[in-house]
């Protein structure tokens, strides 16, 4: 495994825009100023593990085939990176600038989901643990591996093609990309906006608006609060949307051969409009092809 402090040029022209640029710092917490930023750089190879503890981390990109990774938010300002184990493909970890960056070689961080996509069919794996601060902003892309993020406080974009994506207690805004791999997310707070192809999204928590389009996977949506707006599509797979007890809503539904119940009414063949008196009504559009579109309220069948 090797170790490198390099000048900023190489990695910083490539990190425009990410949070952190006004406070460049070390790994060891060294402060650095305009073309002397530091670079430090790791690079671990395969049947090597490695546990590295930085600082001043306010950004964190990941980019990775197979495996599995776990993103901890705390908090500490401090983060740490545990490299369980590497098969294939060596792993880097940069930090520049208060970006930490984690990947394979030739994934770009200029579009990371179509760079990671490239890399479906290549061998490596990796197992990852990662504690950051909370409020760190997330760019992950993977292919294969099992993705568990927990308790951050920004905006995260999250993309697999098929492994599956768990976010737990997130209370910033959620960008969601899948093609096969399932979506979980419990506890989020924020908006959340999920584009799949056959994957099953499930989600629950306060979220503040909520924008799902899949094409054959179920959607299953358990809603607490009132969000500004709610709006799903799939073409085959059925949308389901719980409320609280209570809750209003101005629904409309749109569906070719599938079936609509709104708060046990049912509605008409193709679709149509449902008011729901109840408090902090919100607007509330569901279509689909051949599924079937169920709203309910907690405490009502």
């Amino acid at each position: 495994m090797d170790q490198q402090r390099d000048g900023g040029a190489g990695y910083g022209a490539r990190g425009e825009g990410w949070p952190g640029d006004e406070t460049p710092r070390s790994a060891s917490g060294a402060s650095a100023s305009g073309a002397d930023s530091i670079t430090e750089r790791w690079t671990v190879r395969e049947g090597e593990s490695r546990v590295i503890d930085l600082d001043a981390v306010t950004a964190l990109r990941v980019g990775i085939v197979g495996g599995s990774v776990d993103i901890v938010g705390h908090d500490e300002p401090t983060a740490r990176v545990e490299v369980h184990r590497v098969e294939g493909r060596d792993l880097t970890v940069t930090l520049e600038r208060g970006r930490l960056s984690i990947a394979h070689p030739r994934v770009s961080w200029d579009d990371v989901w179509e760079s990671v996509k490239a890399l479906v069919g290549v061998r490596a794996r990796v197992e990852l643990s990662i504690v950051v601060p909370r409020q760190v902003a997330l760019s992950l892309g993977q292919v294969s591996a099992s993705a568990l993020v927990s308790g951050l406080s920004a905006s995260s974009s999250l993309s697999t093609v098929s492994g599956p994506l768990q976010i737990e207690s997130h209370r910033g805004d959620l960008d969601l990309n899948t093609v096969s791999g399932d979506v979980e997310v419990s506890g989020g707070a924020g908006r959340l906006s999920v584009h799949g192809v056959s994957a099953s999204v499930t989600a629950s928590g306060e979220l503040r608006e909520i924008g799902i389009d899949t094409v054959s996977g179920e959607v299953l949506l358990d809603v607490h609060g009132s969000p500004r707006a709610l709006s799903a599509n799939s073409v085959s797979g059925d949308i389901t949307v719980r409320l609280d007890a209570g809750q209003g809503v101005r629904a409309t539904t749109r569906t070719v051969s599938g079936r609509g119940t709104i708060a046990g009414r049912a509605m008409p063949k193709r679709g149509g409009s449902e008011t729901i008196d109840g408090t902090n009504a919100f607007a509330l559009s569901a279509n689909t092809v051949s599924g079937d579109v169920t709203v309910v309220r907690r405490g009502e069948s």
